[in-house]
């Protein structure tokens, strides 16, 4: 297998991108660069000044863009930018101070405009307020440091690119139509990496989210930063979930709640939220919140990895077809089973047992890093069984790249959250159900083995209390989240890797018979696996269908 620097091939390409805009900025500097904003009511009739600090040949703008959160400050936490911009009336010696500020998230906010008869006057007043919001001399911009209680400088850079949604990528060869008709490999990998899918996507994960990034793009470094933040306001969650419990002194309690406070303004800085326009900014205290921001972090790192892997294939198009380079850059043996084949067949079995699905491919996937930790990890683990895991093709790239990682309980799908976990289902149309098709109409959904050792029928908290719930969690490997619907197990086979596939027909419980075996009414319609090490996990098998 051929091996491909994907990380420096895919910053060169970022690297030219950004260098072609800038030459482009460049040309339109006069009438983009110095542009005041649109709500300075001089758009078309003034432009920005400019200035020189030092021994300096650079030139700065007379515009900063600064945010401040707080969420401590009064009873809706303060979440707000600060715009502001000196603008020269072309054509006359006016000069006007604009100054724009809101709520992050509010499209205009609020804004002023104050007259001046002369550059000095203007520049006095803007350097004041930048000193009075920042607590540093605009001078000495270029070293600027954040300071507590102050407004941030957020750095707006126009040539810069850390965002595929800014990238013009072309994929496509003269080959491409005849290699996708010829090789049905190349036409997953080519389904599965569509530049335009991939960017509606984020978008789309963007919107939802309410993510606003007015000021510039979310880069890498940000959303695992996030990652950290977010991993500490859980832990600071259960240990205000204790010292309540065991009735702690207020002293403690507030000194968490402080901590929360201040690892949430570090949270809302690094992602800049929207959505709290009228409403107040929430301290991230609970676990449904923090589960809730993990997963668009989830998805936003999914799309990072995928865009790193587009744009290095496009940055070796002239050598390579880009969609063989991403088949080798990722790692993976796949190849295109024999229907009729023993395992394909009972592979289909599964399938009709709960769902009317048309399967078109099924490939066989072996993995180099997910096969080398199951391989190492997972086969001393008892209790092995193929389980069907669901996912959106824009996904399956990260996946096929990194294995399956352990995400958030999604409380809306579970009924329940029992914390990181990769979720897995022993009917098919569960899975499918978590399934969006492709830019072609294809669907995809993973068929895995998965090690699940010692397995708890896991109910509720609300049901057993929040410590049992926990501690049940830390003894055993893996959560059986229990369903009214499974697989006949009288029909379960043990394949040649020792793994067991359900092939019995779906049978259904009623409430009362669910009680008569479990003591309980905690159930699902379709029961889940949440596995917590992605070590267990290794994926076998791709079924694309309709």
């Amino acid at each position: 297998m051929v091996q491909h620097d994907v990380k420096a091939d895919s910053e060169r390409f970022i690297s030219r991108d950004a260098k072609a805009r800038a030459e482009v900025e460049k040309k339109l500097a006069a009438t983009k660069r110095r542009r005041p904003h649109r709500n300075s009511g001089y758009e078309d009739t003034g432009e920005i000044c400019v200035t020189k600090f030092g021994d300096s040949d650079d030139e700065i703008l007379y515009k900063v863009l600064l945010t401040k959160t707080d969420v401590t400050y009064g009873s809706y936490g303060f979440h707000n930018f600060y715009r502001m911009e000196l603008i020269q009336r072309k054509g006359s010696e006016l000069y006007i101070l604009f100054t724009n500020w809101g709520r992050i998230g509010d499209r205009d906010g609020q804004y002023q405009r104050t007259p001046f008869s002369s550059l000095a006057e203007a520049d006095k007043e803007f350097c004041s307020i930048f000193r009075s919001k920042t607590g540093n001399e605009f001078s000495n911009i270029a070293n600027f440091q954040e300071l507590p209680k102050k407004y941030r400088l957020v750095a707006v850079d126009p040539n810069s690119v850390n965002d595929i949604l800014d990238l013009k990528i072309e994929l496509d060869t003269p080959q491409t139509t005849e290699n996708t008709r010829k090789d049905p490999v190349y036409k997953l990998i080519k389904d599965v990496s569509n530049v335009q899918r991939l960017q509606e996507r984020t978008r789309t994960v963007s919107c939802y989210s309410r993510l606003r990034i007015p000021f510039g793009r979310l880069s890498r470094t940000n959303i695992l930063e996030a990652h950290k933040v977010l991993e500490k306001l859980s832990d600071l969650s259960a240990e205000m979930e204790m010292a309540r419990r065991n009735n702690k002194g207020v002293d403690e309690i507030l000194s968490i709640a402080r901590e929360q406070s201040k690892t949430t303004n570090d949270f809302y800085k690094l992602i800049p939220l929207g959505g709290f326009e009228n409403d107040a900014l929430p301290v991230i205290d609970d676990s449904s919140r923090i589960s809730h921001y993990k997963e668009i972090l989830e998805d936003l790192h999914d799309f990072e990895i995928a865009g790193r892997l587009l744009t290095a294939a496009a940055e070796r198009r002239s050598s390579i077809d880009p969609y063989l380079y991403i088949l080798n850059a990722i790692e993976c043996e796949i190849t295109l089973m024999d229907s009729e084949c023993s395992i394909s067949q009972r592979i289909l079995q599964c399938i009709s047992n709960s769902s009317n699905a048309c399967v078109r491919a099924i490939y066989s996937v072996k993995s180099k890093e997910a096969a080398q930790l199951f391989n190492e990890n997972a086969l001393q683990k008892k209790n092995h069984r193929y389980l069907w895991h669901g996912t959106k093709p824009e996904n399956i790239l990260s996946i096929l790249k990194l294995g399956l990682l352990p995400t958030p309980a999604n409380a809306v799908q579970t009924g329940q959250a029992f914390g990181k976990g990769i979720y897995f289902a022993d009917i098919f149309a569960k899975s499918e159900s978590y399934c969006t098709c492709s830019v072609t109409g294809l669907k995809y959904a993973l068929l895995c083995q998965v090690a699940l050792g010692q397995a708890v029928n896991c109910v509720s908290a609300a049901e057993t209390g929040l410590e049992e719930t926990l501690s049940k969690r830390a003894n055993y490997d893996t959560v059986h989240k229990l369903g009214l619907q499974y697989p006949d197990p009288r029909y379960d086979v043990t394949l040649e890797s020792g793994a067991v596939m359900a092939l019995g027909r779906i049978k259904t419980d009623t409430p009362e018979e669910f009680y008569e075996k479990h003591g309980h009414y905690d159930y699902v319609q379709q029961g889940e696996y949440v596995v917590m090490d992605r070590s267990m996990t290794t994926i076998k098998y791709i079924v694309a269908f309709q």
